[in-house]
């Protein structure tokens, strides 16, 4: 048995009655879950049968992309316990193939599909400045916004159904490698890191914020300085994982 799967057994030995049957998950991730991530992390959640898990990732996507039918390019992952959907780049013939682009569901959509129970949101990847660009006054408030829009829009259905019951933010990781990013540059207040400010934006009596390892904790990058290797993802999944056992751990 794996570590992870260990740690989820445990979970749910310890847990007792205090996890409802039929309980929905719903998580919705960037690039960092199209592969290896989503598939430890639906894995392991899934091994309780008392969960039903749906799985919603697309490249490229903050919180405020999921507000209408984003229209990727560059990968989508959809898990649940009746369809499988995997576009991403492959390799034919020693060259690489981009996936055929589609339009993902829109957050609402899926809200309406799932209905869950528990949201798991891995998102804030794609909220730092490009290379060349500031980090100004202007920008966090376009962060600011962006986080909160998929915030309040969970929080307006909750309202509505009474679910879901609990919302989990996965941060990006700390000290990511900054080379390919822009400038931060100001006020202190504006040199927060991307954890930093979402755990600012994005506080609640139902939300949690899991502020994800350093990547020097998550083993080594994978080459693109972004995305990382498989032991990388693997520690990655347990941190989410555990950060799920403390939430809905027996008081």
């Amino acid at each position: 048995m794996s570590k992870l799967a260990g740690l989820f057994v445990s979970f749910i030995l310890c847990a007792g009655t205090s996890v409802q049957a039929k309980t929905t998950i719903l998580y919705l991730g960037d690039s960092q879950s199209l592969e290896i991530l989503s598939d430890l992390v639906y894995q392991n959640l899934s091994a309780n049968p008392e969960f039903s898990v749906h799985m919603y990732s697309v490249c490229g996507s903050s919180p405020a992309t999921w507000r209408n039918r984003y229209r990727q390019r560059c990968g989508y992952y959809q898990k649940t316990p009746t369809t499988t959907v995997r576009d991403i780049w492959t390799t034919r013939n020693g060259r690489m193939s981009p996936p055929q682009p589609r339009a993902a569901p829109s957050l609402i959509e899926i809200l309406n599909t799932v209905d869950p129970d528990i949201v798991i949101a891995q998102q804030g990847d794609n909220l730092f400045p490009e290379k060349g660009k500031r980090w100004t006054e202007s920008y966090q408030q376009y962060v600011k916004n962006n986080l909160q829009w998929m915030q309040q829009n969970l929080e307006s259905y909750r309202r509505q159904s009474n679910s879901p019951r609990k919302i989990i933010w996965v941060t990006p990781p700390d000290e990511r490698d900054k080379k390919n990013r822009g400038q931060i540059v100001g006020d202190t207040d504006f040199e927060k890191k991307m954890p930093d400010l979402m755990q600012i934006y994005l506080s609640g009596p139902n939300t949690v914020v899991l502020r994800s390892l350093d990547y020097a904790d998550l083993a080594r990058k994978d080459s693109d300085g972004t995305h990382l290797s498989r032991n990388g993802y693997q520690i990655w999944s347990e941190f989410i994982v555990q950060g799920f056992q403390k939430v809905f751990a027996p008081q």
